[in-house]
């Protein structure tokens, strides 16, 4: 009787032994499976090329943003121009003649000017009800007015039959040269609207209804 418990508790120790001695192969040790999981990530330089990205397409936006609001502001010298082109039609109506200044010589001959930057404008506004400097008078006979203060400064040459077109403020001279065949004006509007001393210009003439600009929203 004793020796049948012996041998029963034997053979339940072999069979025990065995089934854990075949879930564990050689070969592949229970650490394995730990052994072979990743771990995912981003590296260094990964992350230094999305910071690098981020900084150029902030910059980017950054700079389209200020181009717009130059732009923007740059729609006050079209609407001036525009309403000193009117001004000088009506005025050629009544007294068959323009009237303006011979020409763009000089801080003086632009309008307005500021006491504090009477060398041009910048990336401020101006009082247009200062009426300082040459240019001022004849904004009174046209009528030309402005509702608040201004980037740019405004001037308007004219001439008769027969004289010389002034020169441009701006580079391209618009194809006036030699001497003109009836009465004539000129508006001009310049700005500095980035403050890097460089002057942005509107044209407008009585000799056609396009407008020129140069270096706009600068």
């Amino acid at each position: 009787m004793i020796y049948r418990t012996v041998a029963r508790f034997w053979h339940r120790g072999q069979n025990t032994r065995q089934s854990e001695m075949s879930c564990t192969h050689p070969l592949r040790p229970p650490f394995r499976l730990l052994a072979s999981r990743t771990v995912s990530g981003f590296t260094l330089i990964e992350m230094m090329v999305v910071v690098v990205l981020v900084g150029v397409l902030a910059t980017l936006a950054t700079y389209g943003v200020l181009r717009y609001v130059r732009t923007s502001k740059a729609s006050e010298a079209y609407a001036m121009i525009i309403d000193i082109k009117g001004a000088e039609e009506a005025v050629r109506d009544e007294t068959f003649k323009y009237i303006g200044l011979s020409n763009f010589d000089g801080d003086d001959s632009w309008h307005p000017i500021n006491p504090e930057h009477p060398t041009g404008p910048g990336n401020f506004k101006m009082s247009w009800s200062v009426h300082t400097g040459r240019a001022a008078g004849y904004f009174q006979r046209l009528g030309v007015i402005s509702n608040g203060p201004v980037y740019f400064q405004y001037s308007v040459v004219q001439g008769n039959a027969g004289d010389p077109y002034p020169q441009l403020p701006c580079a391209n001279q618009l194809n006036l040269t030699g001497n003109a065949s009836a009465p004539f004006y000129i508006a001009a509007a310049r700005g500095d609207l980035n403050g890097d001393g460089a002057y942005s210009y509107v044209i407008g003439h009585s000799l056609g209804s396009d407008l020129y600009s140069e270096r706009e929203g600068e």
